[in-house]
């Protein structure tokens, strides 16, 4: 016979252990993610994406908005990766 109480406490147990792993999985992206956020090639390259996109942005509407796309350049900078203020990396 059926013991459905066994049953449940096997899939009770998988469940845990799947919750485990996933937990480990996660906090490991985490840390990685951090790490290359933090590093400064992921400046670089995030100073590069935003100069690229304020420069199209300048082009295409012939200047006329310059000192707003430029304070929207420095807000966008502020919030990915390094703040060249104080060398403190944000995501």
């Amino acid at each position: 016979m059926v013991n459905f109480d066994e049953i449940k406490g096997k899939a009770q147990e998988a469940f845990e252990t799947a919750k485990e792993k996933v937990g480990e999985g996660v906090a490991a992206v985490k840390d990685k993610v951090e790490e290359v956020t933090q590093s400064e090639g992921f400046e670089d390259a995030s100073d590069k994406v935003i100069d690229g996109v304020a420069g199209a942005a300048n082009k295409v509407t012939g200047g006329r908005y310059e000192e707003k796309i430029s304070d929207v350049r420095e807000q966008a900078d502020s919030k990915i990766g390094k703040d060249d203020s104080d060398e403190t990396p944000t995501v």
